[in-house]
């Protein structure tokens, strides 16, 4: 089944949807620990298909606003599923149960360290769920978290084609296919 979320995790325990702009990526190394991701690690786990993302390399740590955008997209063309949390937030103030008209979903993708295809633009990445790991990644009856954190980790060599892009992809004014188009 596909839904939409919002980028950007809110606890269900939050005050403040708010929260969620500064919880974009959630780090596989410690998820099963902080709070704000370890009851979603245990629950409510998700995939976020996607066919390709953005990552920034900085070539000169002297020059860091000269960074060079780069795409990643799966080296067989398919479509990458991302290990993703995610999480129904509502104002428990105006109402005990979520009602429709006033929840939020909402979703936080998770990093690991950097594979082989990756490293040399960016020192974290989004895990890569395979497709023979779908159905355990997302798997209802599974609480242990230990049981699934064995899939967060670095996809192998060979997994990911990358090129750079037009620094245009850093306004979300730009959209289109050109986007993706490789620069030399």
């Amino acid at each position: 089944m596909l839904d939409l979320f919002q980028w950007g995790l809110v606890p269900h325990w939050a005050k403040d949807p708010k929260v969620g702009y500064k919880m974009i990526n959630a780090r596989a190394e410690t998820a099963a620990a902080k709070p704000a991701y370890r009851q979603a690690l245990q629950r409510r786990r998700c995939l976020i298909v996607v066919d390709g993302f953005f990552e920034w390399q900085v070539p000169d740590r002297e020059k860091p606003r000269e960074k060079v955008p780069f795409y990643f997209q799966r080296t067989d063309g398919e479509p990458i599923t991302f290990a993703g949390l995610y999480e129904t937030w509502w104002d428990k103030r105006r109402s005990e149960e979520p009602e429709p008209e006033n929840y939020l979903q909402t979703c936080v993708i998770v990093t690991t360290a950097a594979g082989p295809d990756m490293e040399a633009v960016h020192d974290r990445m989004p895990v890569i769920i395979e497709a023979e790991n779908r159905e355990r990644w997302l798997d209802p009856d599974q609480f242990e978290a230990s049981e699934v954190t064995g899939l967060l980790v670095p996809s192998p060599a060979g997994t990911l084609v990358r090129h750079p892009i037009d620094r245009a992809v850093n306004s979300v004014r730009n959209d289109g296919p050109q986007i993706i188009e490789a620069v030399a």
